[in-house]
């Protein structure tokens, strides 16, 4: 549902010609606060745990799901967009992505569908 979400998300802002990128970087955000009103322990919210555990808990598929849609919101804007060309700041992005991803979204479809189940 994640990844559904996001190439609508992506779509729309693609036929209307959304180029901000406070536009692209809102659901990331929003995916952050979700998991934190979602989770009960702080240590769930910032992934403390070791990576081999929450891959474990939440599977390997619900995070690579997870890192499409991550990777989809951050990188597609580059390419889909007038100006958004290779820069030498790529490699620092692709690191900060991966640390945002690894620390704040990792698990965010296994605390939606846990809250669902409920």
């Amino acid at each position: 549902m994640l990844l559904i979400s996001t190439v609508l998300y992506l779509t729309i802002l693609r036929i209307y010609n959304i180029d901000s990128i406070n536009m692209v970087m809102a659901p990331l955000l929003v995916m952050g606060a979700l998991k934190g009103l979602l989770t009960l322990e702080l240590a769930d919210v910032f992934n403390i745990k070791s990576f081999k555990k929450i891959l474990r808990k939440i599977g390997k598929r619900q995070a690579l799901i997870e890192l499409i849609t991550v990777s989809l919101l951050v990188y597609y804007p580059m390419y889909a967009f007038p100006g958004g060309e290779y820069s030498s700041n790529y490699i620092l992005l692709t690191i900060t992505v991966f640390i945002f991803y690894r620390f704040l979204i990792l698990g965010i479809n296994y605390e939606i569908n846990k809250y669902r189940k409920k």
